[in-house]
């Protein structure tokens, strides 16, 4: 059941890759879309460049794959919720994991994979300056840790206006 927030957002929550996650949205969406990556959550700080490419490679694939034909208007305004479930073995078994650290390479990721163009293939992205400067509204979630190393992922959910 979804809960108004003001006159402009939805708060419910959404079944996505077998997670019921929290997510915010547009009450008056002119677009949406959701996906699951699984694999281990890359951060921005402390990973090699090598990974983290292809963290966000396979993160805009598949945000890519799910958002319909045709790249988005990055000048239209968009609420992003991200659920989140680290497993501590990818992550040196580390208690203290930053979750802000992991939020920038999903961003940058769900910006492009939102944004290229229908014939890029986003396997040969370098840079990853999309304009993410509409992503409004942030819901970040993170769930208890994963049960075993391959359940570790992000879902992701957008919607727009």
């Amino acid at each position: 059941m979804a809960e108004t927030i003001g006159s402009e957002f939805e708060y419910r929550v959404e079944s996505i890759g077998g997670w019921d996650v929290p997510v915010v949205e547009f009450a008056e969406s002119v677009r949406k879309t959701c996906t699951f990556v699984r694999g281990t959550i890359v951060n921005s700080i402390t990973e090699n460049s090598a990974g983290q490419k292809d963290w966000k490679r396979r993160v805009a694939s598949e945000v890519k794959a799910v958002r319909g034909y045709g790249s988005w208007d990055s000048s239209s305004k968009y609420a992003v919720s991200l659920g989140m479930t680290f497993h501590p073995s990818n992550h040196g078994y580390r208690s203290d994991l930053d979750v802000e650290n992991f939020i920038k390479p999903v961003l940058d990721a769900v910006a492009a994979g939102l944004f290229c163009a229908e014939d890029l293939d986003v396997s040969t992205i370098e840079r990853w300056n999309f304009d993410d400067s509409n992503f409004r509204t942030l819901l970040i979630h993170r769930f208890e840790d994963a049960s075993n190393p391959g359940s570790e992922g992000v879902a992701i959910y957008v919607s727009a206006v």
